[in-house]
């Protein structure tokens, strides 16, 4: 994607039947406002994840958060680093009216260098939206760029989840997206939760479940909007977190400012799916062939159980509760492409990175009890590694046939 994702936003909202009125983006394709009568979510089941979790009780790590966004301005505004720091506990996005990079207002942006995944995961972000009465809007979204200050995005087909802009002052406006490589939008539509209180007076929090090919929202715990995923990318891939201060509500109201959106956490829950694990030392079989996932001089391939540790794997699991496999020799199971969709084979690299990043992700894998045995997901794009004409290789979703692989003791 190389056009950016909300200096175009005007555009793709008229594109998409959304209003725009005197330069203010009006969010697209909302249903009426209603409350749901859902039930709240219970996180007894859930284990958060310290790696994928912020508290903002020391100033902002670079290897956790990244600031500013891949597009430079928003509306009336233009980002500036300066912009967003930690002070009383609470990461702090301010909007400020002075003159930067062409614009008459400054906005505060980050984005999360760790990567929450898809599957089975919660992220809920207890914040106070900045001040309506400033006419800016406080979003908290997910999205994944390449972290590098240029307007790209990471993985194909982009999907994004707006969980909350301030567009109503007394509602939780939510929608899905995709931005597909190579340009283009498919705006997805959206809810509205209403609230009988202005949302910038008081801290709430904000969440989204995403799992079973659902998409949940969360209103203080309290169901929002539960949906269908309108493409299956948006509940399993996995994807950045986004704080940011945006111009989309036209221009700002002076005396209001400056002003803050004030963040009190970030917080990324896995559905605690940990069983009585399989053996450390593992071969991973494929129960229709009876071959084992082998390393080669030629890549990853099935072949016979000759007693070789070249078929033999060491699983590790992660915080996140996903797992990495390595070989006795190193070399860590991973993908051959960045996207990781379907079709996309694996490989066994030595020293390939496993941590809580992007990058990490194509190495790591959810290990889910089905069919008798284990599905290994792939934590970047939710795919099922599957056996395709006799080659392993990521599969399509995988809700409809999961392929179980056997983990038995090596």
């Amino acid at each position: 994607m190389t056009v950016a994702r909300r200096s175009i936003l005007i555009t793709a909202a008229a594109m998409a039947g959304a209003p725009v009125l005197g330069g203010v983006v009006q969010p697209p394709g909302l249903s009426s406002p209603a409350h749901a009568d859902g039930t709240d979510i219970d996180l007894d089941q859930w284990l958060r994840i310290p790696s994928l979790s912020d508290d903002f009780t020391s100033p902002i790590d670079p290897s956790r958060w990244r600031r500013g966004l891949w597009y430079p301005t928003s509306g009336v505004g233009a980002f500036r680093d300066e912009n967003a720091d930690v002070s009383g506990d609470n990461l702090r996005l301010h909007a400020r009216r002075e003159s930067y990079g062409g614009k008459a207002y400054t906005f505060g942006a980050v984005e999360s260098v760790f990567d929450t995944p898809g599957v089975c995961s919660y992220v809920e972000v207890r914040a106070k939206a900045l001040t309506t009465a400033a006419n800016v809007l406080s979003a908290i979204w997910l999205q994944s760029s390449t972290l590098e200050g240029t307007d790209t995005l990471m993985t194909h087909p982009n999907p994004e989840i707006d969980v909350q802009e301030t567009f109503k002052n007394h509602a939780m406006s939510m929608a899905t997206h995709l931005w597909p490589a190579g340009g283009g939008h498919i705006a997805h539509g959206g809810r509205e939760y209403a609230s009988r209180l202005d949302v910038s007076q008081d801290y709430h929090m904000y969440g989204v479940e995403r799992r079973d090919g659902r998409i949940r929202f969360y209103w203080d715990r309290h169901l929002a909007w539960d949906l269908p995923a309108p493409d299956p990318s948006l509940w399993r891939m996995s994807r950045h977190v986004v704080l940011s201060l945006e111009g989309h509500r036209g221009r700002p109201v002076d005396s209001r400012l400056p002003a803050t959106f004030d963040i009190d956490y970030v917080h990324t829950y896995s559905l605690d799916t940990r069983i009585p694990s399989p053996e450390r030392w593992i071969r991973v079989i494929d129960p229709g062939t009876g071959l084992c996932l082998t390393r080669t001089g030629e890549g990853v391939v099935l072949a016979e159980d000759h007693d070789q540790d070249s078929a033999i794997w060491i699983l590790d699991r992660q915080d996140d509760l996903t797992c990495v496999l390595t070989g006795p020799d190193g070399g860590v199971l991973g993908l051959e492409h960045k996207d990781g969709g379907s079709g996309t084979s694996v490989r066994a690299v030595a020293g390939a990175a496993t941590g809580p990043d992007t990058q990490g992700s194509r190495q790591r894998w959810h290990c889910l009890e089905a069919g008798g045995g284990f599905q290994l997901l792939s934590k970047l794009s939710g795919l099922p590694l599957v056996v395709d004409q006799g080659r392993p290789v990521l599969g399509r979703d995988s809700s409809s046939a999961p392929h179980p692989w056997r983990l038995e003791a090596a």
